[in-house]
């Protein structure tokens, strides 16, 4: 029931534009102080035959085979008035800037870094769960700056966040809350948003390390190089034994990424009223099979954890979460409209239930 209702939310926001909603910037709402993007300005019809869906070579598969799933219906539904050639390339956000592609499936968090807005939709500590992440990355008021942000900067526009797996905490203490980590050893993946958080969290007394694969981080815990460790549940599913001591995997969801499906704005304006619900409607069932898809193997994981007695799996644990995105480092006099839009935005999506 929540899937199909996350997909008609995305139909109804692509098709009708996004308003309304709370912010602050400058002691004024900053969504009441954007101007409104209309479509429906552009000439209808103007564009059609076809454009380039660039999607990452090292995508996951779920992700890969739901693109070249739009592209075939898209083809069927329009008659092959529209159609979209997948293609695999190595910086499916470059493509998309440079105008050789009309869509671009973004699921590297680098891929997000040309829009201080969209690379916030990543920031560590932002979501608390599934549930949480749908609402807040698709939430009316999130699109609405996302679509402000890439229009004016690059022409583009935001169709939708995915979810593609998150990573999680496994430690080797009982823990009680974020506020337990000060004086931890921790072993992250190398990303330095996910550091920068948690050098505030395990203080002076702390000590980070960073390996790139989940096996990596495995190995230095298992080894004791650290009293906690960032992996993704699919390292679980090659774990044949439980563990020899009592571990706590903390569902955190606090480093995750989401996947963001974005158009070149000409393409979707100059689309026909027709075409552009169709374009709508494969997006929504392209959120619904990729969202599915990838909580499917979160289950799965979680089940094979709920046989393994030592691991024991922490499912709520929220508290002063807001401790780390509070310590944000302000925006200084110089800081530009687009370092401001992106700080407002990510205040709008803290307050998202």
């Amino acid at each position: 029931m929540k899937t199909k209702l996350l997909a008609g939310m995305l139909a109804a926001l692509f098709l009708l534009g996004a308003c309304g909603g709370t912010g602050r910037s400058g002691g004024a709402n900053v969504l009441e102080a954007l101007p409104a993007n209309n479509p429906e300005n552009a000439a209808p019809g103007s564009v059609a035959g076809e454009f380039v869906f660039a999607v990452s070579r090292d995508a996951d598969p779920i992700l890969i085979e739901a693109a070249q799933e739009f592209a075939q219906e898209l083809e069927a539904r329009t008659n092959g008035a529209l159609t979209a050639r997948v293609e695999l390339t190595i910086a499916p956000d470059a493509d998309l800037l440079a105008g050789r592609a009309g869509l671009a499936l973004l699921s590297k968090k680098r891929q997000l870094a040309f829009c201080h807005s969209l690379a916030g939709t990543a920031t560590p500590f932002m979501y608390n769960n599934f549930s949480n992440f749908l609402m807040r990355a698709n939430a009316r008021n999130t699109m609405r700056i996302l679509e402000f942000s890439l229009r004016e900067e690059h022409d583009l526009l935001p169709l939708a966040a995915f979810y593609q797996g998150a990573h999680h905490l496994l430690v080797d203490f009982s823990p009680g809350g974020y506020q337990h980590f000060e004086g931890v050893d921790i072993i992250l993946s190398e990303d330095a948003d996910t550091g920068a958080s948690f050098s505030r969290l395990v203080g002076a007394e702390g000590a980070i390390s960073t390996f790139d694969s989940d096996s990596a981080r495995l190995e230095q815990f298992i080894l004791g190089e650290g009293n906690a460790a960032e992996l993704s549940l699919e390292i679980f599913a090659d774990i044949e034994e439980d563990f020899p001591y009592q571990v706590h995997l903390i569902a955190s969801y606090h480093n995750l990424t989401p996947a963001w499906l974005v158009a070149d704005a000409a393409l979707i304006d100059g689309l026909s009223p027709h075409l552009r619900a169709e374009v709508a409607e494969l997006t929504a069932y392209m959120a619904s099979r990729i969202n599915t898809g990838f909580r499917e193997r979160d289950r799965a994981a979680f089940a094979a954890l709920n046989e393994m007695p030592n691991i024991a799996v922490v499912h709520e644990f929220s508290n002063v979460r807001n401790r780390v995105f509070n310590t944000l480092p302000p925006l200084d006099e110089d800081a530009d409209k687009r370092e401001r839009l992106a700080r407002d935005l990510l205040e709008i999506m803290r307050r998202t239930a």
